[in-house]
């Protein structure tokens, strides 16, 4: 884990829905997935994967706000978004 999570947390950074193998954000799945005793021990890589989850919570923000209530306006709310 240790080699291979700031691995990943670089390419988290630059695009947190990137693919491992499998689907586009099966790379931020397994890194959720990591011990939480890891990140208690990697206090740096804690921050950089904090950093990742603040700017998605800010596209989710995004997204609410601004695409999927215009989005609803416009085509109805049984349209539904997600």
């Amino acid at each position: 884990m240790k080699y291979l999570v700031p691995i990943a947390l670089r390419k988290l950074a630059l695009d947190p829905f990137a693919d491992g193998d499998f689907y586009a954000g099966d790379l931020l799945k397994a890194v959720v997935g990591v011990s939480p005793a890891f990140w208690i021990v990697e206090p740096t890589l804690r921050h950089a994967f904090d950093d990742v989850i603040s700017r998605l919570k800010e596209r989710v923000l995004f997204l609410e706000r601004d695409i999927f209530l215009v989005y609803q306006r416009i085509y109805g709310p049984s349209r539904g978004v997600i």
